[in-house]
């Protein structure tokens, strides 16, 4: 059977707690206009870097996750749902009040409903950007793969991106960024960029409306990003694989019933890099990334992949 056994990987980003309510709507309330969902349970699960780490574990891989959180209930609850899928959560570092990034989301008839979000985006402080970045330092030469795990939320900084990327170079380890915001210098000097539509229209500046804006977006990302390979995501409409000095190259969606995009670039994320640190070529980790992601939405809530179902899903 195929497998990512034995591969190790370092995830470094924003690490978010993903609540849910679940529950059913029978009526509007007559206060506003808005439905009453009656709670009929509660649950939640690790989101963000948390939930890439998650899935490269339930691929099969070693995982190292490092990052910040707060020192509250949620980091707490974050911990404990790492221990219980087997990753070190040690040097993670807890951030005295500063709030772990939490989001809340409410499900009613298999459907999300609305969505409640708690954090703090601010920078963080020199401090544990040291600490972060040694950390790291520390642990990547051990790994075949690194992730950035982007979600804006203070902790993946110029520096600390670019210190990062620096040593994952040093030691010839491939490099993968889920990206946020509009500076991606930042990420100059990666391997692969994972943009989805909406994120590669704001830093290449215009609305993509067709395949010429499409490649036209792409060739101008790789150019950015200083030869750095693009994937961009395209929702139901697969993916669209960009390298430097060559034709692009789509890859069309899996048929699949979609229930719940949540987490979906996560799992796409965690198999595109090992993938490529198990020596398949861009293109092949590309089709792999794809499928799982097609895997996942299928699923509701922020959901993990194993490799039985990827290889199966795959053939």
């Amino acid at each position: 059977m195929k497998t990512f056994k034995g591969k190790k990987a370092l995830v470094v980003g924003d690490l978010m707690l993903d609540k849910y309510i679940w529950g059913n709507i029978k009526r509007i309330s007559p206060e506003a206009p808005v439905p009453i969902v009656k709670i009929q349970n509660r649950t939640h699960v690790c989101g963000g870097a948390g939930n890439v780490a998650i899935n490269l574990a339930s691929l099969g891989a070693t995982v190292f996750l490092q990052g910040i959180v707060g020192d509250d209930t949620e980091a707490k609850n974050i911990f404990k749902l790492l221990q219980e899928t087997g990753i070190e959560g040690q040097s993670v570092i807890s951030a005295k009040g500063r709030p772990t990034s939490t989001k809340v989301r409410i499900i009613a008839q298999g459907r999300q409903v609305a969505r409640l979000d708690s954090e703090c985006e601010l920078e963080i402080g020199e401090e544990h950007q040291n600490l972060l970045v040694s950390r790291v330092e520390e642990t990547i030469q051990h790994c075949d793969v690194a992730i950035l795990s982007d979600y804006a939320k203070g902790v993946l900084t110029p520096a600390v991106c670019q210190k990062i990327i620096a040593s994952a170079r040093a030691h010839s380890k491939p490099i993968i960024v889920d990206p946020k915001g509009v500076e991606w210098t930042k990420y100059r000097g990666s391997t692969v960029v994972t943009p989805n539509v909406k994120e590669a229209e704001v830093v290449w500046g215009h609305k993509i409306g067709n395949e010429d804006d499409l490649r036209a977006a792409g060739n101008f990302l790789v150019e950015t990003l200083g030869g750095a390979d693009i994937i961009i995501t395209l929702g139901p409409l697969g993916m669209r694989v960009f390298s430097s000095g060559s034709e692009s190259f789509h890859i069309p969606a899996t048929t699949q019933n979609v229930f719940d995009v949540t987490g979906a670039g996560d799992t796409a994320v965690a198999v595109l890099s090992l993938a490529l640190a198990s020596g398949y070529s861009l293109i092949e980790s590309a089709r792999l990334a794809n499928t799982g992601a097609g895997v996942v939405v299928g699923k509701i809530g922020t959901a993990s992949l194993t490799a039985v179902e990827l290889f199966d899903s795959d053939n």
